[in-house]
């Protein structure tokens, strides 16, 4: 299954569809094929189409990021100043950050999704460690338009600027 933000406010879980290289629909058994002693796919992943099987409403404006870092947990960011974890299950909000502004990108550390990283219009660079309840901030001047972890503990913003920005040594929860 795959998610999808959405300019209705909503979250929606598709199922997927596995097809070859040829577009035939393959199952999950003919996906990998022998190729010089290792195993490798060869198909391509599309949603079926029709309804989604699941939608998560919760938002206020558009979704603009959202993020499936765990089985269990949905992340999303939205235009509504908020950040947003959901439980992929039974498709419940279970927590939310507010942050004041619009927000355009959002990742989670690698570390038990213990910090969020979350890019706004303004030129902040958000870092929430939820563990300890902890916001960090840096003023990249130029509103940010992506966020991503780098190497475990740096993040990596772009902006507007069209600058490459790489925060390092950020302390990671354990």
């Amino acid at each position: 299954m795959v998610c999808s933000g959405s300019w209705d406010c909503t979250i929606s879980l598709w199922q997927t569809a596995d097809f070859d290289k040829e577009g035939d629909l393959v199952s999950v058994k003919k996906r990998k094929l022998k190729d010089q002693g290792d195993l490798v796919s060869v198909a391509a992943v599309i949603l079926q189409p029709g309804e989604p099987v699941s939608t998560l409403v919760g938002h206020t404006q558009c979704v603009s990021s959202v993020v499936w870092p765990q089985r269990e947990s949905i992340y999303s960011a939205s235009w509504d100043h908020s950040v947003r974890k959901w439980d992929a299950e039974t498709g419940k909000d279970l927590s939310h950050i507010f942050c004041g502004k619009v927000l355009n990108c959002l990742d989670i550390g690698e570390e038990s999704s213990a910090l969020i990283a979350a890019g706004a219009s303004d030129p902040v660079l958000r870092i929430w460690a939820l563990l300890l309840q902890k916001v960090m901030l840096w003023d990249l001047r130029t509103a940010v338009l992506c966020a991503d972890w780098w190497k475990g503990d740096s993040v990596i913003s772009g902006g507007a600027d069209s600058n490459l920005c790489i925060s390092s040594e950020i302390p990671v929860v354990r």
